[in-house]
């Protein structure tokens, strides 16, 4: 079929339009939360989705291009440091999940920066003896690992108990 996406040069077109369009977007977004100006938001988006280190990664090593995942999970940490809504601990949870679904590697980087934020906001709380803000955090961040778990289990499941059914681990 000449109009299908199971050959290998279009899968990796298909990826790497991904990952340009990702991280194009995830630069507008991030840029456009500061409220900057459509100018430098598209100016800036431009240059990070289409820069030549980018292409030159599309070239070789198409699967770091997944960098675009911690641009908006960035602009997300900021709006949950901004924001006291339970919306941007769901888009968290489901950036983690999605990044960790696309690349085991990264998602593994964006729990830990994740963790690493949600640990500073709740050390300035403990600081400012805000416990009412400490609470909503502890409860926003425990609803981004809540998610992050649901939409991630299934597969890591299956990998565990084929991991586990060849008696292999990650030790031997």
């Amino acid at each position: 079929d000449s109009g299908s996406l199971r050959t290998p040069r279009r899968g990796t077109n298909v990826l790497i339009f991904r990952a340009v369009v990702g991280a194009a977007g995830g630069m507008y977004l991030f840029r456009r939360y500061y409220g900057l100006g459509v100018e430098p938001e598209t100016l800036g988006a431009l240059i990070y989705g289409f820069s030549p280190t980018r292409l030159a990664q599309a070239q070789e090593h198409f699967g770091s291009l997944d960098d675009f995942w911690f641009v908006l999970e960035c602009f997300i940490l900021m709006r949950l440091l901004r924001h006291r809504q339970s919306g941007p601990a769901i888009a968290l949870g489901a950036c983690i999940a999605l990044t960790e679904l696309d690349n085991p590697y990264l998602g593994y980087f964006a729990g830990l920066l994740a963790a690493a934020v949600l640990a500073l906001m709740m050390a300035t709380n403990l600081v400012r003896r805000d416990l009412l803000s400490l609470r909503l955090t502890v409860l926003r961040g425990g609803l981004a690992i809540v998610l992050a778990v649901t939409i991630v289990a299934p597969t890591q499941y299956q990998l565990f108990r084929h991991v586990q059914a060849s008696g292999h681990t990650a030790f031997t």
